[in-house]
């Protein structure tokens, strides 16, 4: 069960087949964020003060490809979506996402009055899905299985929300059969902050979110080309308040033959500007459906993490990069708190480095000088073998056993739905 518009299977893999998706509207207030969005997408957003045509970016994609489309700075369609949002999360709880509540819920006991699940997984974020999978618990018996990843009361939860966030973190772990997370350290924290009476003893467990190892990434890039002259660095995600790149754009500003690529639906108004001054060495890529995206990451030079805030918080984007093979160059803590850092370097994936230009910069100078001797990576270790254990086929059979929903042993899907039984899953 999960939002009806968002168009979140864009570029996805294929799904397997026995599973049945209940796709639920968001509400009038989702429907028309959504439709803003697919515009945006499309590129029919144009920057402020220009047309209405999409951005393109000079550089030809190659023979019988044009050029890329590059999100920039909203016009007043996408000023209106953000508006909306904004405003909606001041009601909403937890954001604009909370719309969906109440249709969840209607639909979610429709779906049990069809049939008795043996299991409902409510996967977070958003805090909905919690919310929904203790209000069905009234009405039905069934295993549920909270799939939190990360704490909902986070150093980002607005302050009118934390109370709200962790009252309902507490009621989901305490009354759940099984809680997963993805970090040892947020495991300790659930059982800090809601089991120092013992109630939570062997009912949270970690397992670490992974990539897709059954289903290769297309071999065509959309028209986006690397080049051989340059260091090639690429971002993709997403740039929040707790994960901003101002020191690596000022290393990159700095340093000759080095450009940033940057794959994301848009640039946040307080970043466009600074792009826009360093001309050539950004590249912004736009909206890359995902798999596309994986193809792309897959011939960069370096692909870069930035940290974000907690640096107790593992981003799923560092495992999708651990899957594609190239060196990683994570931008973080470093103080041994950091726990992508130490993800990255035991597996000898790639880099650490701080989180201030002079450290980039000096790290990127080394890069650069590899890439021109064809040595980027050198002393690592790329191969798919060191990684395997966060296949999602792995990950997947891991869930099911701490869920008590299979075997280890059995390969599973991309993804805890492919258990045998009856499954619920929320999102």
């Amino acid at each position: 069960m999960t939002v009806a518009s968002r168009g979140a299977m864009d570029g996805l893999p294929a799904l397997p087949e026995g599973l049945r998706i209940e796709r639920v509207t968001g509400g009038p207030v989702d429907a028309l964020v959504s439709w803003l969005a697919r515009l945006r997408r499309r590129g029919a957003l144009a920057p402020a003060g220009k047309g209405e045509g999409p951005v393109t970016s000079a550089e030809p994609g190659g023979e019988g490809e044009g050029p890329v489309a590059v999100p920039a700075r909203l016009n007043w369609k996408g000023r209106l979506m953000d508006r909306t949002k904004r405003l909606l999360s001041l009601v909403l709880f937890p954001d604009v996402r909370g719309e969906w509540r109440h249709p969840a819920k209607r639909a979610g006991r429709r779906i049990l009055s069809e049939f008795q699940p043996d299991m409902v997984i409510s996967s977070h974020e958003p805090a909905t899905t919690l919310e929904v999978g203790l209000y069905l618990r009234r009405f039905a018996r069934f295993r549920w299985v909270v799939d939190l990843g990360d704490p909902v009361l986070a150093d980002y939860t607005p302050m009118r929300w934390r109370m709200r966030s962790l009252d309902l973190e507490r009621r989901s772990v305490r009354k759940a059969d099984a809680t997963v997370v993805t970090t040892p350290v947020a495991a300790d924290l659930l059982r800090w902050r809601h089991g120092r009476d013992g109630r939570l003893a062997g009912r949270i467990h970690v397992v670490s979110q992974g990539f897709d190892d059954r289903d290769a990434p297309p071999e065509d890039t959309g028209g986006i080309v690397f080049d051989a002259d340059r260091l090639e660095l690429l971002f993709t995600g997403t740039f929040y308040a707790f994960r901003r790149p101002d020191a690596l754009l000022d290393a990159v500003e700095a340093l000759e033959g080095v450009r940033l690529n940057i794959a994301t639906v848009v640039v946040p108004p307080w970043l466009a500007p600074r792009i826009e001054q360093l001309g050539d060495r950004v590249r912004v890529l736009g909206f890359l459906p995902h798999r596309l995206a994986l193809s792309v990451q897959r011939r960069a030079d370096v692909l870069v993490n930035i940290a974000n805030q907690n640096p107790c918080q593992v981003p799923g984007k560092i495992y999708e990069y651990l899957g594609s093979g190239r060196p990683i160059l994570h931008i973080g803590a470093c103080d041994g708190r950091d726990e992508s850092a130490a993800l990255v370097e035991r597996l000898r994936r790639g880099w650490a480095c701080p989180a201030d230009a002079d450290s980039i910069r000096a790290r990127l100078g080394g890069l650069r000088d590899d890439a021109g001797n064809k040595r980027v990576g050198a002393g690592l270790d790329l191969r798919p073998e060191q990684v395997g254990g966060f296949g999602w086929s792995r990950v997947a059979g891991r869930f099911m056993e701490l869920a008590g929903i299979g075997d280890a042993r059995t390969p599973g899907h991309a993804g805890p739905t492919a258990a045998a039984g009856r499954v619920v899953h929320g999102q």
